[in-house]
């Protein structure tokens, strides 16, 4: 079963059940929702992924001078709308400007299904960027992230432990979403939100490869700049500097045992094989690295 294939819709049927579990969902203010109309349109979205820098990215974005601060850096209007409409998501963003633009950074986009579709059904000529970073260090810092907001509780060892024979076999999405399971659906997803390919390629079915840039995570740590240039010429925005030191969104540091590693780098060797051959270019991860 592939990902977003006719076998895997029943997935979005039971898209309802994010509203019975997902808390904190707020609405804009007052004031945003009653002058949506003046407000702008994001310029681009970036897609995902989750723990891939894109915190550090909307840090960068915001030296930009025509750059316009959205009411949150997490839209997470097209994974969790149950029917989108344009006036509505405006309403996260700031009023219109002569030369500014605004963006909307919502890292669970790639790996909720419809969102790409609600995405392409507002905005046909969307342009969209994907950040994807080594997934083996990626699992490792989404179970210190779950730790840290009190999601997680399990040892290291006791969290990933079911997870290595439930998803061997599964692709992504080919389970009905419930209110039951829908926690783990959005959180502790370690291995799967690693599982890139197939999200990239729901997004490419969808909007067209040429729409997508895809920048790898350790690349643009190390050379900033020249990311951020190529970034501004794909999204159609002015070049600027960084000019500042790269903050990356860290979590607190965390004894990993050499074992869970290594076994993290040889179930992903053959994921990322396959996406290094679509891609027609290789990332420094793993054996790479």
């Amino acid at each position: 079963m592939t990902f977003g294939d006719e076998n895997s819709q029943h997935m979005l049927h039971n898209q309802n059940n994010l509203f019975t579990v997902i808390k904190n969902t707020k609405k804009p203010n007052i004031w945003a929702q009653l002058s949506t109309f003046w407000r702008m349109s994001p310029k681009f979205i970036v897609l995902g992924a989750q723990r891939c820098g894109t915190t550090t990215f909307f840090e960068i974005l915001q030296k930009h001078p025509d750059f316009r601060v959205p009411l949150r850096k997490e839209i997470h209007y097209f994974d969790l709308a149950q029917n989108p409409k344009k006036l509505d998501y405006q309403a996260w963003f700031p009023l219109k400007k002569a030369d500014g633009f605004t963006v909307d950074i919502t890292p669970s986009y790639i790996f909720v299904p419809w969102a790409t579709k609600n995405t392409a059904r507002m905005f046909p000529q969307m342009r969209y960027l994907l950040f994807l970073r080594d997934p083996a260090e990626r699992a490792l810092s989404h179970y210190r992230k779950e730790l840290r907001t009190g999601r997680e509780t399990r040892s290291i060892k006791n969290a990933f432990a079911p997870l290595w024979e439930c998803q061997k076999n599964l692709s992504c999405f080919n389970a009905p979403v419930s209110a039951s399971n829908m926690s783990f659906w959005l959180h502790k997803h370690y291995l799967l939100r690693g599982h890139y390919l197939e999200q990239l390629q729901n997004c490419e079915k969808i909007v067209g490869k040429n729409n997508i840039m895809i920048i790898c995570s350790e690349k643009f740590f190390t050379a900033p700049q020249k990311h951020i240039d190529l970034i501004a010429e794909f999204a159609g925005i002015k070049k600027w500097s960084t000019n500042h030191s790269i903050h990356r969104n860290k979590t607190e540091k965390l004894s990993v045992p050499g074992d869970l590693k290594k076994r993290l780098q040889t179930y992903y060797k053959p994921l990322n094989e396959s996406l290094f051959n679509h891609l027609g270019h290789r990332f420094p991860w793993g054996d790479d690295a």
